[in-house]
């Protein structure tokens, strides 16, 4: 058997209330290196005068996923004030631009600027530099066997 409860099987309960410490809590874990890698590029990405916050919604834009401020809010499960003053703060330090759509007049579309793209090539490397101190000691099955985990975790919590 390949580890997983078959579906028409009681899952098993990992956890207890009896037995419950906050250091084996996954949700504790997963949100502990969460803080330590953003605090890690959040200092990486300041020597360019980014958030890690901006750089996720410059990608976005530059992957061509994210054409609008309410496309933004729906990926990131933000409120439109937030990414208003962000999207605000992006286009005064000149990285992107909005414009009024040729389609629909209603519809404001986010597009980078020059320095836009260059800024996300060099927050992609900071990015990536950070992503791999964190897994400098993992074999590639360990990494593998951890993507798959989380993907399943996510998927759980659909």
């Amino acid at each position: 058997m390949s580890g997983h409860q078959a579906s028409n099987s009681v899952p098993e309960a990992h956890y207890s209330v009896e037995g419950y410490t906050p250091d084996e809590n996954i949700l504790h874990l997963i949100n502990l290196a969460r803080n330590r890698c953003i605090a890690a590029l959040d200092a990486e990405l300041a020597l360019h005068g980014l958030t890690s916050a901006q750089w996720g919604i410059l990608r976005l834009i530059n992957e061509g996923s994210e054409r609008t401020a309410a496309d933004l809010c729906r990926r990131y499960d933000m409120d439109p004030g937030a990414v208003t003053r962000m999207l605000t703060k992006l286009e005064e330090k000149g990285l992107i631009e909005r414009e009024r759509s040729n389609a629909d007049k209603r519809v404001v579309e986010l597009a980078l600027t020059g320095a836009g793209q260059q800024m996300t090539g060099e927050g992609l490397a900071a990015v990536v530099n950070i992503l791999n101190h964190a897994v400098r000691d993992f074999s590639t099955n360990e990494l593998e066997t951890l993507k798959i985990t989380l993907r399943r975790l996510v998927a759980n919590m659909k």
